[in-house]
């Protein structure tokens, strides 16, 4: 994990739910971890695996504590909150920080959202990669029983919602997206399949990446940040995330990734996890020839799909109507130029250009 988030507070527990002397059991960043509250606001912490003492600090009535050296002291709240009551949800925790910001919420810190129009706040623990705890504050009693029935509300929707990017029906088979060659160094590739949006890029060392196009803090699409060489870098906030698992560098944070292979000069990939192997084509040469876009549904595309020797034709659906033709010429006597003229003339006749 990133030094810088190692050294960050982080709220492990409301002051409150410790009782004295006894042992309280948590996790922080896929780490186990136990609290002991000897007496009043003094708490003691350490990793259920080492047994080594962390840093403790009790602030606005709950327990913090970091994985590494915190630099600064916990920021401060502009009016009195008290705890109102902790919740467990089974989503990341960047996902419960884009259902609580508006527009009068501040962030003075990673995992916290301060409401001050509400006179509210809620401090995020980050379990694991896809489960936190919620805590949270409001000023007084109406406010503690607002917040616990708007946050009540929102979990089983978030936890029940499927997030975009996520494996859609009818694309667990392996598709052609793009040639080898439109993923040139440096250079993030622009396309989609079954309407989801991809971002493709190749890092230094020639591994292809096939990602969603979208940055799991604010949305943005990747294909317009920067392509490191070792990480792609979004063009909002900075945040970076590494070539082949796709983990964030700075936060925990994970851009959703899908299974990549490239063969016979095509970048194939399956939004449904990783299938069978891609089939045997049978010859030892294969050119990819110019992919041709087609304002048609996959359907009406394969309907009109001539059989000739020497070349293999596969459909990307890009959408419910827009379809790319992949094609591969195993002829070495054609040229690219006659593939091309042809993939025009099927384009026309399937748009309905030509009769």
């Amino acid at each position: 994990m990133d030094r810088v988030v190692l050294d960050e507070w982080h709220v492990v527990a409301a002051l409150e739910s410790l009782l004295p002397g006894q042992e309280f059991p948590t996790r922080l960043f896929n780490t186990d971890l136990t609290l002991v509250r000897p007496a009043g606001d003094i708490v003691a912490a350490w990793p259920a695996a080492s047994g080594k003492a962390l840093p403790v600090c009790v602030r606005h009535g709950h327990v913090w504590t970091s994985l590494g050296t915190p630099a600064e002291p916990l920021f401060d709240l502009p009016f009195p909150l008290a705890a109102a009551g902790s919740m467990a949800i089974d989503v990341p925790p960047e996902r419960v920080l884009d259902a609580f910001r508006d527009d009068g919420a501040v962030t003075p810190h990673p995992y916290c959202v301060l409401r001050e129009h509400a006179a509210a706040a809620l401090f995020i623990q980050p379990v694991d990669d896809d489960r936190c705890i919620v805590h949270l504050l409001a000023r007084d009693e109406a406010g503690r029983a607002a917040a616990r029935l708007e946050f009540a509300a929102l979990k089983p929707i978030l936890e029940s919602q499927v997030p975009e990017g996520l494996p859609q029906p009818g694309t667990g088979s392996w598709y052609p997206v793009a040639s080898s060659s439109d993923l040139a160094p440096r250079h993030i590739f622009h396309t989609a399949l079954a309407g989801q949006e991809l971002a493709l890029w190749r890092d230094d060392a020639c591994l292809a990446n096939v990602w969603e196009n979208r940055c799991p803090h604010r949305g943005v699409r990747l294909t317009i940040g920067t392509n490191l060489g070792t990480a792609l870098r979004c063009q909002y906030h900075g945040w970076e995330f590494a070539s082949g698992s796709g983990r964030c560098a700075i936060l925990p944070a994970r851009v959703t990734t899908y299974p990549c292979v490239e063969r016979y000069g095509l970048v194939w990939t399956s939004l449904a996890g990783a299938p069978e192997d891609i089939p045997d084509l049978g010859a030892a040469y294969w050119q990819p020839v110019r992919a041709v876009f087609v304002e048609a549904p996959m359907a009406e595309a394969a309907a009109e799909l001539p059989h000739r020797d020497g070349l293999k034709l596969f459909l990307q659906p890009v959408s419910d109507d827009r379809t790319v033709i992949h094609g591969l010429s195993s002829d070495p006597a054609v040229s690219l130029r006659e593939h091309d003229e042809l993939l025009t003339r099927l384009r026309d006749r399937i748009e309905g250009g030509e009769a």
